[in-house]
Order: C-alpha cells, then structure tokens, then sequence
C-alpha cells in the first residue's frame, strides 16, 4: 500500500480567478458558459448535475457551453481547478438567476413570486407548470436573466496569509502483483483505492478519472521510458514509448470516503491528478513483498529484477 496527497489550484500567491454565465436562450434552455475546456474532467456533466439539483430542472432543459473565448473568462485549465470555481460560481449566481427568472413569471402570470418555483421545463405553481421556459423566453425579457460571477481560487481558510493549494484531497492505492521468477516481467492484476477528495458531483466520471489516472501511473511504474544521451532522445520514434493497453489494466476498485461536512464552503475538489499519486509506490511495494527486491529506479526494469532474483537463488544455494 502507499498513500498519496493532492492540492488544487495554481498554487501560493498566483493569479487564480475563473467566472462563468448563466442565462436564457431564445429556445428556453438553460445556457451555461464558462471559458474551461474539458480535458476528461466530465465538466459538463458536474454542471449539469449541479444545475438540475438547485433549479429543479433536467438535463434536456440545460445547454453547457465551454472553451468559448467570446463567453466568460474561467482561467486556465489546468491544476484540477475547473471543478472548484464551477461549484462557487454556481452557487452564486444560480439562486440569482432563480430569483430573476421567477420576477419575470410572477409579472407574465399574474402570480404572487412566493407561490412560483422552477421545476422540469419551467415554472411550477400549486404541483402544476404555469409558464414554459420556452415561453418565458418569447414573451419576457431573456436579456434579464443573463447573470455573470467570478470568484478567486480559495488559498486560506481565513486570514491574510496565502496558503498555496490549500484545499487538499487524499489517497490510499493498494496493490498486487505477479513477477515472473523466468524473465522479471512485472503484472499488476489488481489496484484498489480509497480516496478522501470531497464531495462526488458526476459518479461516473469521479470513477473514470481515478481509474484512467491509476493506469497512467502504472505505465509510468512498468513501461514508459525516454531516455536521453546528452540531451537527445535515444529513441527516434515514439512506437518505442511502450505506454498501457487494454490487455495491462488489471481490475481495480474504487471506494469513497464522501464525509465532507454540510457546512464546507468548499466541498467540491478536482480530482482530475488524484489517481496517480500512489500507484507506483504501491507497485514497488507490491514487488518488495513478492521478492524482497526494493526497486529504486522507474520504470521498473525486468533485467534488474531477474538479476536480483538470481543473485537471491545463488545466495540461498
């Protein structure tokens, strides 16, 4: 087993700010902008997830825009910060747009504004829809519901002195593996993490992020190597940069540690990196436990294992 840690964010003192747009659309969906692009971190559908718990509505109600440079500045993606700031923004200016939108039914259906709430497809009344967002967006005012927020990255709890990825995840990554005692080859068949890195917005894709992560962070343990000669890559051709396939995944398990209080102001963390911390060093522990045999250089090279592995045999003899 070996354990790993994490920090969000672009770190102590850096300029960190990310902002995004709620608004109306004239077909009466729902528009979500923000500047991130989505590298795997399944953003759209944290968004969408997020949205259809505060306004009550469905996913089909919902348009997610990203990597506009026209819409609103969201800063890099990078650092597993996207899904930070996409929770603060939202909590922010989705109960405002709520507000708006309802000011404008109450007005369009004559009804008081504390009887109306939103719903799938549009406003509700007494259990029953009495305006469409389509409609609202035809006969109101769509330009007013156009709501913008920006918020900086969180780099402290409190106080004036900045803290550099203060918000911070865990892991736990166990694993086992076979080493062939003929040739030295090393198979990982199984990898189970335990993760503590907040609250899980889209399940599907916290799973897939910890799982893809874990197999990067085998290949970086068994196979991918570049090495270099003063400066120049030995290799002349990437076919020779042996990265995981299908065939080398073995089965893995992910279990969630999700006890974040209810009163964190920022429950919600990246875990776009979070998988790969621990699943070398759990690799090589693996090894050491199977062999005795303590690997001290990655990729774990199957020549230097069989070497030891001989050498022990001889010792024994």
């Amino acid at each position: 087993m070996a354990m790993g840690a994490q920090g969000n964010g672009l770190g102590d003192g850096l300029p960190d700010r990310g902002g995004g747009r709620v608004s109306l659309s004239a077909e009466g969906r729902i528009r979500l902008e923000f500047g991130f692009s989505d590298y795997g971190q399944n953003l759209a559908e944290a968004i969408t997830c997020l949205v259809c718990e505060t306004l009550g509505c469905v996913a089909g109600d919902i348009d997610v825009v990203l990597g506009n440079s026209r819409g609103p500045d969201s800063g890099p993606t990078s650092a597993s910060r996207s899904s930070v700031l996409i929770h603060g923004v939202l909590a922010d200016i989705l109960p405002r747009w709520k507000d708006r939108v309802r000011d404008q039914a109450a007005v369009l259906t004559g009804l008081p504004c504390d009887q109306l709430y939103s719903g799938p497809g549009g406003l509700f009344a007494g259990g029953r829809q009495v305006l469409s967002y389509r409609e609202l967006a035809e006969k109101g005012q769509p330009e007013q519901t156009r709501v913008d927020a920006s918020q900086a990255f969180p780099v402290a709890p409190e106080g004036n002195q900045l803290v550099g990825r203060y918000l911070q995840l865990q892991i736990a990554t166990v694993a086992r593996v076979a080493v062939d005692r003929l040739t030295g080859r090393v198979r990982v068949t199984d990898l189970h993490h335990i993760t503590a890195a907040g609250r899980v917005i889209y399940p599907p894709g916290y799973l897939g992020q910890i799982e893809g992560a874990a197999i990067m962070g085998l290949g970086m343990a068994l196979s991918e190597d570049m090495p270099t000669r003063q400066g120049r890559y030995l290799a002349d051709n990437l076919d020779q940069y042996i990265i995981p396939t299908l065939q080398d995944v073995p089965d893995q398990r992910v279990d969630v540690l999700d006890n974040t209080p209810t009163t964190d102001r920022f429950p919600v963390r990246g875990v776009g990196e979070l998988g790969i911390e621990a699943v070398a060093p759990a690799i090589c522990s693996a090894i050491e436990a199977a062999t005795g045999i303590r690997v001290r250089h990655l990729p774990v090279d199957a020549g230097y294992l069989l070497a030891e592995l001989c050498a022990q045999e001889e010792t024994c003899s």
